[in-house]
């Protein structure tokens, strides 16, 4: 069997779920997986708990993680340097592996591309560093959003993609629909559209979390963010909920809020509503676990607030959110409001625009108060970014070179 290096030096979160459907996948195709990730026991535990069948001829893992080093002394080639000895770094832990088992990686897939990426990495260097036919997911291709005026047609050896040139580089997975023919174009390259996936287990019907916010809410519409961080427009959803109808919407703050990420003048508005929060607020400062907690509290929300602040990338919670058949509040450009827009997936505004937010919010509210649910829409959408759909996503990454 060939077999496939799947690469994550990351963990949590995505990551771990990543780990588990891409593994999934491609054990279902036949392919060998090695596995190499940081040093958690999580994987394996899902794998004892999950897929007791699977053998070592189906995978192996292996503790993988950033190297510590970085260089600092070589000024604007320092972050190109560390990057290449992160490719050397790699290249050791897959050749420690082969010698193990006396077998050869056929192909290399990085889960995570983004940690490998860096102006000034010389394509043919790469080349030589890590001589692996590799492709990568390459999930914030900001500079294809918010430089596309600037860039020249094919990347220029500054350019954070200009490692993508190299000749071992077969295919690059992406999830913006929106820049897939720009990339294909500019790369010269396999670019594939990866379905942005979402965990699917069903809620927690005892979830206390959840049960709290349904009780609470009382009937009235709720509307919520799970993930509190800057980019997510937490300030903008606070904004709303204190100018909003407390009669007929119910707000939710949930997830790991983390004080460091915002500006003082705005951190002393959020606590000045946390510290005495309205009857129509419901906050929880901690992160929710993936599965079956996360949907449950998720399935409360009526409609998730996706009006994230100058965020060029996808997001799952679009993709889970038509899984449960919510509609959604999303800013109006880039990828996420493409899509809203595009597959007619709920309300699109200005980001951090309160006036528009509180008018898109009743529109949504008279659509779900009156309104069947256009569920065909939601399932089409689903079925897009589904597991389902991976399989043949990989057929396309990887018929490139397998051999």
């Amino acid at each position: 069997m060939k077999i496939i290096a799947l690469v994550d030096p990351l963990w949590g979160g995505h990551h771990t779920a990543y780990l588990r459907i891409f593994s999934e996948t491609l054990i279902n195709k036949g392919y060998t997986v090695w596995c190499f990730k940081p040093v958690e026991e999580t994987l394996e535990k899902w794998i004892a708990d999950v897929h007791p069948e699977w053998t070592e001829d189906q995978i192996s893992t292996f503790n993988y993680s950033l190297p510590d080093k970085t260089f600092t002394s070589l000024k604007r080639f320092n972050e190109p340097a560390s990057t290449l000895f992160r490719w050397r770094h790699l290249h050791n832990a897959i050749r420690q592996a082969e010698k193990k088992y006396r077998k050869k990686v056929s192909h290399v897939f990085i889960a995570w591309v983004d940690s490998y990426l860096s102006g000034y990495l010389v394509p043919f260097l790469l080349d030589i560093v890590f001589p692996y036919y590799w492709s990568g997911l390459y999930f914030h291709p900001r500079h294809l959003r918010t430089s596309v005026n600037r860039l020249k047609p094919t990347p220029s050896p500054s350019d954070i993609d200009i490692a993508l040139s190299a000749k071992k580089c077969i295919s690059i997975a992406i999830h913006d629909e929106g820049i897939l023919e720009m990339f294909k174009q500019r790369t010269k390259k396999n670019v594939v559209l990866f379905p942005e996936i979402a965990d699917a287990t069903p809620a927690d019907k005892n979830d206390k979390i959840a049960q709290q916010i349904q009780k609470k809410a009382n009937g009235r519409v709720v509307i919520g963010a799970i993930g509190l961080h800057r980019h997510q427009g937490l300030l903008t959803l606070l904004r709303v909920a204190k100018n909003a109808s407390s009669e007929r919407f119910f707000f939710v703050f949930a997830g790991q809020f983390t004080p460091s990420h915002f500006p003082d003048d705005e951190l002393n508005e959020i606590y000045s509503v946390f510290n005495n929060l309205p009857e129509n607020f419901f906050v929880y400062l901690d992160r929710l676990n993936e599965g079956s907690q996360y949907n449950a509290v998720f399935s409360a929300l009526d409609i998730p607030f996706l009006v994230y602040d100058n965020f060029t990338s996808s997001s799952n919670r679009l993709t889970k959110a038509a899984i449960f058949q919510k509609y959604v509040l999303a800013q109006e450009t880039f990828c996420v409001g493409e899509d809203v827009k595009k597959y007619h997936l709920g309300e699109t505004v200005e980001a951090g625009n309160v006036n528009q937010c509180i008018k898109a919010i009743d529109v949504l509210y008279h659509k779900i108060k009156n309104e069947p649910l256009p569920t065909d829409i939601f399932e089409t959408y689903s079925q897009l970014h589904s597991v389902e759909r991976l399989g043949e996503r990989f057929d396309a990454l990887l018929n490139k070179q397998t051999v």
